[in-house]
């Protein structure tokens, strides 16, 4: 069978294994080959994501006999303005939009995809992936870890390989009360505030790697700032109120149990009143 040895960037040999394996777990219902559309961030982490796409990932699509067309992003929103102008076909056509980089670069895929006329359907329908190779990659990780996989970008690369999707939920994002109100479709987390700001404001130190993060987060604790706004909760009547909600909670014994705990539905209209300031 097909195989790859990679190295470490500490130029240690991994374990070899089984591209072959990753290509035909996908599905022997599809005989077809897969068809990926893949973005690399040339700014991702460091600046070396284009290297690693070269040197291993693309390395790993060949031998899986994936079909790839790969796109290098030149700015920020050119991969938010190519999958908004894709005709349907063409994305329809794809097994997957892979993102090598961070989550700043997905987060770009999905905001095209939400643009488009058809771009719900192809949020349900159409796979999404992205392999680590950038300063913010909260999703990739939480992938990995979930997994019980290495955090490197060969592990990453035989998840997308393996084709198993799993459902993710996505929020939909309103700024409102000014002239330039938008929205956003967001996922894995939303923030405000102080870790907004070292996500944001650290950008011009991206050369740095992840270290950025952590200095400019250093920075502004020295020199905090305030952040006024005003938060409303929402405490439905019946079994929805507080009381029941957290005694539900405290008897859940695992996250499962957590999870199924049922939270009021959000087509519910919200009830006037009930504002907390802070």
């Amino acid at each position: 069978s097909n195989t790859i040895q990679a190295l470490t960037a500490s130029g240690a040999m991994i374990e070899e294994e089984s591209v072959e394996a990753a290509a035909t777990s996908w599905s022997s219902s599809e005989p077809r080959p897969r068809k990926y559309l893949v973005f690399v961030n040339p700014f991702s982490g460091s600046g070396t994501a284009v290297k690693l796409y070269q040197t291993t990932i693309s390395t790993m699509f060949k031998q899986a006999g994936v079909q790839v067309e790969s796109v290098v992003t030149e700015s920020a929103g050119h991969a938010q303005d190519l999958v908004a102008t894709r005709s349907a076909a063409e994305l329809e056509s794809l097994d997957a939009i892979v993102c090598v980089g961070g989550d700043g670069l997905l987060f770009e895929v999905i905001q095209g995809l939400k643009s488009r006329v058809d771009g719900m359907y192809l949020l349900h329908t159409l796979h999404l992936a992205v392999i680590k190779a950038g300063s913010g990659k909260g999703l990739a990780t939480a992938m990995l870890k979930g997994s019980g996989d290495a955090l490197d970008v060969i592990s990453s690369t035989f998840n997308v390989l393996k084709g198993w999707p799993h459902p993710m939920d996505l929020s939909l994002v309103e700024t409102t009360g000014d002239a330039n109100s938008t929205s956003h479709v967001s996922f894995l987390s939303l923030t405000w505030g102080l870790i907004s700001d070292v996500d944001v404001e650290s950008e011009v130190f991206r050369w740095m790697g992840e270290v950025r993060l952590t200095l400019y987060a250093l920075y502004r604790f020295a020199f905090l700032r305030i952040y006024p706004g005003r938060v409303w909760l929402y405490e439905p009547e019946g079994d929805y109120n507080r009381k029941n909600l957290a005694e539900q909670l405290g008897n859940a014994s695992t996250p499962k149990d957590a999870a199924s705990v049922k939270l009021p539905p959000l087509s519910e209209p919200l009830r006037e009143g009930g504002s907390c300031e802070g």
